[in-house]
């Protein structure tokens, strides 16, 4: 789901508007009412995000994307990741940031010094290592690369396909008042993707397991 939809909620936007800075009411004309309106229904509907950037989510990675020119040949990054976690607070937190942020460095540390690469490539493996081939602009390339150092993806390892992977790390480690979660994946220092996906129900898991 995008991620609008999950922030457009009819209820919330309809408390929303209905509050002007300071706690006051707007009349349909569009000037203040002097009276103080009650927060406590937007208290029980409350959905609200939290972020975390923080120097231990910085980590390196190595990606090969064959079917473009500039990045068909071997090449790292330095990259780091700002994680949002959008849910309803229990006792006014969302998230304790001291039981999100292990984790979050969990996740990150699957990544760190890694070199990714789409599945598709592999041609071979063996108990410690895997052997991949691909053709590119430049020619054809086989490389033999060690298990421990390679996350293989559905698709090609481009910084969006990144960010969904580090999604399937966090997500499902969320606490159950947690409706979404958002990760800021950088590539370098200027560029990168934003990723919004809802949080799989609990109830909806153990139903699609029977």
């Amino acid at each position: 789901m995008r991620g609008k939809d999950l922030l457009t909620s009819p209820q919330i936007l309809n408390q929303l508007q209905a509050l002007d800075k300071g706690g006051y009411a707007r009349s349909s004309s569009g000037k203040r009412k002097h009276e103080a309106v009650s927060t406590s229904g937007l208290e029980a509907s409350r959905v609200q995000t939290i972020f975390l950037d923080d120097p231990s989510f910085n980590f390196d990675y190595a990606h090969i994307l064959p079917k473009t020119e500039k990045c068909s040949v071997m090449h790292g990054h330095t990259s780091s990741a700002l994680v949002e976690i959008l849910g309803s607070p229990v006792d006014g937190m969302v998230v304790d940031f001291n039981e999100a942020k292990p984790i979050i460095r969990r996740a990150i540390s699957d990544f760190d010094h890694k070199l990714f690469i789409s599945e598709r490539y592999v041609t071979g493996r063996t108990p410690t290592h895997v052997d991949l081939s691909f053709s590119t602009v430049h020619g054809d390339f086989s490389l033999h690369v060690p298990k421990e150092t390679t996350v293989l993806i559905e698709g090609e390892a481009t910084v969006e396909n990144l960010a969904q992977e580090l999604l399937r790390r966090i997500a499902p480690n969320m606490p159950g008042n947690v409706q979404a979660v958002g990760v800021y994946v950088y590539e370098g220092l200027n560029k990168g993707t934003h990723l919004l996906a809802r949080v799989q129900s609990r109830g909806a898991e153990k139903r699609r397991k029977r």
